[in-house]
């Protein structure tokens, strides 16, 4: 018990000092160029998460419409092009058979119904 009480301050007394570095690095003004620097990589760093977040709005929307299948297609493609991946020998067979496979599942297996929008004549 002793033991670990000691551990603790010398936990404590890092992380102190840690932050306590952290807080003086950050109030120290850097010169101007670095300044516009990071603003720039501020700025662009939102770009990610609002496309992902409108992505994520679309993909709800138009699930009623098209079906979970159809629009878990759309989405997987609009989230491996935000997040930038190009490889389509890749992309293109996952696009399809994730979809597929867990749409199976989910009705067949688990017999849990899904929308299957505009397809639902076909079926």
């Amino acid at each position: 018990e002793v033991l670990a009480i000691q551990h603790f301050k010398t936990i404590s007394l890092l992380i102190g000092g840690i932050i306590k570095k952290k807080i003086s690095i950050s109030l120290s003004l850097p010169d101007r160029s670095v300044t516009d620097t990071v603003q720039a990589k501020s700025v662009a760093s939102y770009k990610r998460p609002i496309l992902t977040m409108v992505a994520l709005l679309v993909y709800f929307l138009i699930i009623e419409f098209l079906g979970i299948v159809m629009a878990s297609m759309i989405g997987f493609l609009l989230f491996t092009a935000i997040f930038g991946e190009k490889r389509l020998k890749i992309l293109l067979p996952i696009t399809v058979l994730l979809p597929v496979c867990l749409y199976y599942f989910f009705v067949k297996v688990a017999n849990i119904p899904l929308p299957i929008g505009i397809w639902e004549q076909f079926l």
